[in-house]
Parts: C-alpha cells; sequence; structure tokens
C-alpha cells in the first residue's frame, strides 16, 4: 500500500519505518526542513533501539522516503497516518493545534479516495472533529477518518509496533475495516487481537490503558512513602503482590515519579476532558497530585541528610526512562532545576539523553563524558534512570571518589552492599 505518515517524532517514525519494512511504499511527511534534511542524510533525530536498522534497511530498498513537501507526500495515498504531537496546555486540556492544521493540508492537498487515521493521542470526539475540518475544506474527495492509537513504549516501540499485545481500530464502515485489517495482518501473525469499536471508544481507550499505568505507578510510590514511616520494605512487599496473578508484576516499582511525553499529559488530559463533559476522574487527579510531590522526593531526603548549598552532586540519569533520550517532564531534570536554585553543584550523565537535556539546562551544569567522571569532587550520588550501565557500579571505587552518600531512585542496589562499602545509602521505601 502507499501510506503517508504525517508527523516524524517517535510514533510517527516508527510507524513509518515498521510499515515500510512489510514492503509497503512509506512516505514520511514533517514541517521541520531541518529533521527532514537529517533523515534524507541517514541522521534520526531520537534515540529509539532497533529504530536506525530498520530506516537503513528500508532506504535501502526504496520503501522509505521523508519530505516537507505536502504535494509530493499526498500525491497517492491509500493511507494517511496522522502522528503530529498534541500537547498539553495550560490548563491541562489536550492541544489540538497540530491536529487541525494537519486535517487542513490534508483537505487542501488530496486528489483520490483515501484513508485518514488519527494515531496521535487524542481526546474522545477529535476524529469527529478531523472529519468534519476535512468536510468543510473539501467536499469533492471521498474519505474516512479512522480511530488507530498507538501502545508504543518509549525505549521498545519498535518491538511493540512489530510485536504488538492488541490492535486497537476505531472505524464505523465495513470497507475500511477489511482494508486496515489487511493492513495490519502480518503484525497479528503472533496471535495480538485486532479488536474493532467506534471511534470515540477507541480514542478513550488509549487514555484508560496510560491512566491505569499511571495510577499503578503513583499508588507504589504512596505505598513506599508510607513503608519508610512504618519500617516495611517496599521491594518485599513488591515481590508478595506481583505472585498475585489478579494483580501481577507490570508498574509496580517505586522511584521518583513517571515523566516523559505520554503519562502526564494523558492524565491530565483525560481528567480535563472529564470536566469538560461535567464529570470528574478524582482518582486520577489523586494519581497526577501523588506525582508530582514524588518527583521531589529525593531533593527532600538529600536535604534532611545534609546542607545543599554548595553541595557537589553527582546525577546518574536524565532521560526519564532506559533506552531513550526523552528528558520530557523528567523527574531528574525537575530535580536539577530546584538543586541549582538551592545552590548545588551538579555533575550530571547520561549515555543518550545529554544533547536533549542541555536544551532546557543550558550551562547551569557540568556534563560529564563518562558516569566515572561525574562522580569527580561529588560527595553525593543520585540516581535517576535505569539505564545497564548504572546497575552494577564498583562502590569501592565510587568510594574512592568521595562519593558519602548514594540516593537511589530506582531502587537498584542493595543497601547493605553500599553501607558495608562506608558509603549511606537512602532508597525509596525502604
Amino acid at each position: 500500500m502507499n501510506i503517508t505518515i504525517v508527523g516524524t517524532g517517535y510514533v510517527g517514525l516508527v510507524t513509518g519505518a515498521c510499515f515500510a519494512k512489510l514492503g509497503n511504499n512509506v512516505t514520511c511527511l514533517d514541517n521541520n526542513k531541518k529533521i527532514i534534511r537529517n533523515l534524507n542524510n541517514g541522521v534520526i533525530h531520537i534515540y529509539e533501539p532497533g529504530l536506525e536498522e530498520i530506516l537503513r534497511e528500508a532506504i535501502k530498498k526504496n520503501n522509505i522516503c521523508f519530505t516537507f513537501d505536502k504535494k509530493e507526500a499526498y500525491k497517492n495515498p491509500n493511507i494517511i497516518f496522522v502522528c503530529v504531537p498534541t500537547p498539553q496546555n495550560n490548563g491541562g486540556s489536550v492541544d489540538l493545534s497540530f491536529v487541525v492544521r494537519a486535517s487542513r493540508e490534508i483537505a487542501e492537498n488530496i486528489k483520490k479516495e483515501v484513508i485518514i487515521v488519527d494515531k496521535s493521542t487524542v481526546p474522545v470526539g477529535t476524529a469527529e472533529l478531523v472529519e468534519k475540518t476535512i468536510r468543510e475544506l473539501n467536499k469533492k474527495i471521498s474519505f474516512r477518518v479512522v480511530s488507530n492509537p498507538e501502545f508504543l513504549a518509549e525505549g521498545s516501540a519498535v518491538k511493540d509496533f512489530l510485536y504488538p499485545n492488541r490492535i486497537c481500530l476505531g472505524v464505523e464502515d465495513k470497507k475500511t475495516r477489511e482494508i486496515l485489517k489487511k493492513l495490519y495482518h502480518p503484525f497479528t501473525l503472533s496471535g495480538a487481537p485486532i479488536i474493532i469499536m467506534g471511534r470515540r471508544s477507541a480514542e478513550l481507550a488509549k487514555y484508560a490503558c496510560n491512566a491505569m499505568l499511571a495510577t499503578r505507578i503513583s499508588f507504589m510510590n504512596e505505598l513506599a512513602n508510607f513503608s519508610e514511616k512504618v519500617g516495611a520494605n517496599i521491594e518485599d512487599v513488591r515481590r508478595v503482590m506481583q505472585t498475585d496473578p489478579r494483580i501481577g508484576n507490570k508498574f509496580l516499582y517505586s522511584g521518583v515519579g513517571y515523566g516523559g511525553a505520554c503519562f502526564p499529559k494523558d492524565v491530565r488530559g483525560i481528567i480535563k476532558t472529564a470536566e469538560e463533559n461535567k464529570s470528574e476522574l478524582k482518582i486520577l487527579k489523586s494519581v497526577d497530585q501523588v506525582n508530582e510531590k514524588q518527583k521531589t522526593i529525593l531533593l527532600k531526603k538529600i536535604e534532611d541528610y545534609t546542607i545543599i548549598k554548595n553541595l557537589k552532586i553527582s546525577v546518574w540519569g536524565l532521560a526519564f526512562k532506559k533506552n531513550t533520550n526523552d528528558v520530557r517532564e523528567s523527574p531528574a531534570i525537575k530535580f536539577v532545576l530546584e538543586a541549582i536554585k538551592k545552590g548545588a553543584i551538579i555533575n550530571c550523565f547520561d549515555p543518550q539523553a545529554m544533547l536533549e537535556a542541555k536544551k532546557i539546562l543550558k550551562e547551569s551544569v557540568n556534563y560529564a563524558r563518562t558516569k566515572e567522571e561525574a562522580l569527580r569532587e561529588a560527595s553525593v550520588l543520585v540516581v535517576f534512570t535505569d539505564w545497564d550501565d548504572f546497575k552494577q557500579p564498583d562502590f569501592k571505587e565510587i568510594k574512592k571518589q568521595g562519593v558519602k552518600a548514594i540516593f537511589d531512585g530506582r531502587n537498584l542496589y542493595e543497601p547493605k552492599e553500599v553501607r558495608e562499602q562506608g558509603i549511606k545509602y537512602f532508597g525509596i521505601g525502604r
């Protein structure tokens, strides 16, 4: 099939690459000319394991191309996937300006019957908005609008797309349903079901999934903080919980709060959509509040431990989680900004997220080339991201560097092992 992808962020680029891998003819469109030029030169602007290899293969086979020319992109597609950003407005609502702009550009440029697929995370009713926007500008061309939410986790997005747990299609007519089932058939061979529903249900399903996962994280973090108060160990508690088949083991790890481009925005987005429809999601309001408070917990622990003014702190990890260079809503970034305000001196290191972090932190911190270099002259080590490279450090060497205390925001280390080297240990919930 001829597929046009609108937007070359995490979702758009992964979607385009994976469809091209299966032999479809894919055109990726983006208004950012620098990104398009870089992609045409083989330079990818995001870090996602496996993506570079798939793109190289697809480019070599001429199955994918990148353009900022709208006439070229909309010349001959059978299906258009809208994968544009849906950021958060100041009031917590979802900014649909990119979706509306894409809809208008589609209306102005399509020349034949086409299926338009909303893959961006959008509030309930957006498919109808897209349909109305296009119809007002183009009354001649036949088109159908589908909701097809993505369930890609940063750091495993390629795997998630190629081997999905499920494919959700919000589609209103049989013809469109059969076309999309055929497109997605290769991805269902491992047993993943295609779940068909109305467009509004599909739009809500994405928010419901992210809200549930965010709820589990905030619940575990709140329980971890309670565990500290009563002398319990949240890791022992978690091991009991995860053996209950009704609970399972996903998203039960306590830490410094969730971040990234999805959970914070989506939780607030569904809260705001509910308010606009005269409904209240009290649990999710608490989830968001708990998460924002959790992002400050390590700073409070450090202040309880010592004076933070002029304290030299080594920060390991700036990305909101491992296997990504995304620092959006990252607890580490929030910590660094607050610590600097209080007079701390920060040395930081992240295997992939340094350039993205520098756009926010500027020259306010020292950027180390290695995790070892980040330890120099620091008396405190704070770990924010669970990169594999951070999981088994040499605590004797850390002690030699002068580190007196480790604040483990991911509970990566055994407290006893750290303390045996004469280093104070502070984790989450234990």
